[in-house]
C-alpha cells in the first residue's frame, strides 16, 4: 500500500469520526437531524374547503417536538392534537375543523419547535362555495356550458359496476346523453378520481373527455362534488 493510499485512508476514518460525533452530539443536545412538517423543512401552507373536516399533517422528527399556535395569533375555530405513527419519528398532527359560513377565508398559523429549530405552517378554510350549495347532478363546465339533470325533461339513471358507479342523464327531446364514470364506492371528502365525461348526441360523440387528478370537494348525503384540474365540476351520485 502506497504511503498516499495509506494518507487517503487515515483522512476518511477522521473524517467519518467527525461526522459520528458531530451526529451525536446534536442528539445528545437534542436538536433534531431530521424536522419535516407537512413533508417539507420550512414554511408550509394547508388550503382546505367550508366543510366541517379533519386534516392530517405529517410530521417526522427524530428529537421531542412541540407545536403551539403562532405567538399574537388564535386558533380558538378549530382544535388539533398530536398523535404517535408507526415509529417514533412518524407523528401525526390532526386538526379538527368546523364547517365555515363566514365570507371571506379564515387562517390559523402554528408553530413546530424542537431543539433549536421552527417549522411554521398555516392553515386556510375558504368562505362557502356557491357550487356546493347546487344539489342536481351533472357537469358544471368550466365555460359555462353546463349539462345537468333537469328533472322535468331529463332522466337520470345509476350504473352500478363491480367497485364502482357511474352516471348517465338522457334528454330524450335532443336525444343526447350525458355518461360521467366511474368513481369508486365509498368515496371521501379530498379523495381524488380519474373521472371520465362523454355526451353523446342522437348517436354522435360530442364530447370525451378524460379528467385525472378530479378533486373531491365534498362527499354527503348520497352525493359527491367534485373538480377537475381543468376547472370542470361535476355533482354524483354515490
Amino acid at each position: 500500500m502506497t504511503r498516499h493510499r495509506i494518507i487517503s485512508l487515515l483522512f476518511s476514518c477522521i473524517l467519518l469520526t467527525g461526522l459520528a460525533n458531530s451526529c451525536s452530539c446534536q442528539k445528545e443536545n437534542g436538536e433534531p437531524s431530521t424536522f419535516l412538517v407537512n413533508k417539507v423543512a420550512g414554511a408550509s401552507t394547508i388550503s382546505v374547503s367550508a366543510d366541517a373536516q379533519k386534516v392530517l399533517v405529517p410530521v417526522v422528527c427524530d428529537q421531542a417536538w412541540e407545536v403551539a399556535p403562532e405567538e399574537g395569533t388564535a386558533a380558538s375555530w378549530l382544535t388539533y392534537t398530536k398523535e404517535a405513527g408507526p415509529d417514533a419519528q412518524h407523528w401525526n398532527f390532526r386538526l379538527m375543523l368546523p364547517e365555515w359560513t363566514g365570507a371571506s377565508p379564515r387562517t390559523a398559523l402554528f408553530v413546530f419547535r424542537s431543539g433549536s429549530q421552527m417549522r411554521h405552517l398555516t392553515v386556510v378554510q375558504a368562505p362557502p362555495d356557491g357550487f356546493l350549495q347546487e344539489t342536481r347532478p351533472g357537469l358544471y363546465g368550466a365555460d359555462g356550458n353546463d349539462w345537468i339533470f333537469d328533472p322535468s325533461r331529463n332522466q337520470l339513471s345509476r350504473l352500478n359496476a363491480v367497485g364502482e358507479h357511474s352516471l348517465r342523464i338522457l334528454d330524450p327531446a335532443s336525444l343526447t346523453v350525458l355518461t360521467l364514470a366511474a368513481w369508486p364506492k365509498g368515496l371521501q371528502t379530498g379523495d381524488e378520481v380519474d373521472l371520465y365525461c362523454r355526451i353523446c348526441e342522437k348517436g354522435i360523440t360530442r364530447l370525451s373527455e378524460h379528467y385525472p387528478g378530479t378533486r373531491v370537494l365534498r362527499a354527503r348525503g348520497g352525493k359527491a362534488w367534485l373538480q377537475a384540474p381543468s376547472g370542470e365540476r361535476f355533482i354524483v351520485l354515490l
